[in-house]
């Protein structure tokens, strides 16, 4: 049996009206979900692993869960401008004589614990995309920093709209720096 338990969510400034309107319409590609402000709680989930026994050394268990996740977003129009973002405490625990669990082991670790932060910054004049600082740390693990600007960025992929013109947008993009 599979237990969840979801903490406090708190939405700020947001537009339902594309996620409405895309469950209506049967397509959840059209989403373009915005809000300024979006702060999570987080969960825990945990749920047997079918391909081990429950009376196993450990147990069968999967565990997964969120510290957090807290986010800024300022817009210009429908494109996102600059968005801050954290999301904290993702951790992931396999049962102990799991495959996965045992590689988790054979690598010094029993679970996977990490962090990802970082800012994005859309010039929608220049169409240049900037990543800043993004973070990914894991505990006992390190960390690794990653930064970038890329150019000819549409606003059309900042948002929802349709996958085929979105992926014809993506393809006149550019790495500029990373």
């Amino acid at each position: 049996v599979s237990q969840l338990k979801i903490r406090a969510l708190d939405v700020e400034r947001a537009d339902f009206t594309s996620l409405v309107k895309a469950i209506l319409n049967g397509r959840p590609e059209e989403i373009d979900f915005r809000a300024e402000k979006f702060t999570w709680a987080g969960f825990d989930w945990s749920g047997p692993d079918e391909h081990v026994k429950a009376n196993a050394p450990g147990g069968n268990r999967i565990r997964l869960s969120l510290a957090g996740v807290n986010a800024t977003t300022q817009y210009e129009g429908h494109a996102p401008v600059r968005s801050v973002a954290e999301i904290n405490g993702l951790a992931i625990e396999l049962p102990p004589t799991s495959d996965g669990g045992r590689t988790l082991a054979d690598l010094g670790y029993k679970k996977l614990d990490f962090s990802i932060a970082g800012e994005m910054r859309y010039d929608p004049v220049k169409r240049d995309l900037t990543i800043a600082n993004y973070t990914i740390t894991g505990v006992n693990a390190g960390r690794l920093i990653v930064s970038g600007t890329f150019g000819n960025i549409d606003p059309s992929l900042l948002g929802g709209g349709v996958p085929q013109e979105k992926l014809a947008a993506l393809m006149l993009a550019n790495i500029a720096q990373l």
